[in-house]
């Protein structure tokens, strides 16, 4: 299923970095991923350009500001604001205001993801995880990120949805990465 945005309710992300200040790697990287960890989704993807609804302008015009009064550590951002969870695993405390803004954003969050994840397209690509790590194939970066459902990949090993992929070699941009189903 596809989300419909009205026209006058997106902004193109590739007007951000000059709206922020912030090179294209910074935007993707942090903020985009932070948006996301923040239970509102990705950019929508029309034809060749991708947009940011306008809720989701919200957060990172939220998060810039967070940014210019305190620094760079969007981690703490999301646990202050969005009750995310530390590094160890527990839960952060937030005061009541953020308590109450974190809980209709996670609900907004969590509705926006719904609607935009189709579960067909999931299984889809659990099928192809599986027959590249039963044919040992080697994908590219940019297909095993689709495939994972990540902007980037970063490091030389990652585990998810039961497969581990393991970065080979590389080719000119993109890296070839080694499938495994984990048991």
């Amino acid at each position: 299923m596809e989300i419909s945005i009205a026209a006058d309710d997106r902004t193109p992300v590739s007007e951000l970095p000059k709206r922020y200040g912030i090179g294209r790697t910074q935007l993707y990287e942090r903020r985009l991923t932070a948006m996301a960890e923040a239970g509102l989704g990705e950019p929508v993807r029309i034809q060749n350009k991708s947009f940011v609804s306008s809720e989701q302008l919200r957060f990172l015009d939220s998060l810039h500001e967070w940014v210019q009064q305190n620094g760079s550590d969007v981690d703490r951002f999301l646990s202050e604001r969005y009750g995310t969870k530390s590094n160890d695993g527990q839960s952060l405390a937030t005061t009541d205001t953020t308590q109450a803004e974190s809980k209709e954003s996670m609900l907004l969050g969590l509705l926006s993801a719904i609607v935009q994840r189709n579960p067909a397209n999931t299984l889809t690509n659990f099928d192809e995880l599986e027959k590249a790590a039963m044919n040992r194939w080697r994908l590219p970066t940019n297909k095993l990120a689709a495939l994972l459902e990540l902007h980037t990949i970063k490091g030389d090993s990652i585990e998810r949805y039961g497969f581990r992929c393991t970065r080979m070699q590389s080719k000119g941009k993109q890296s070839e990465w080694l499938i495994e189903k984990l048991d």
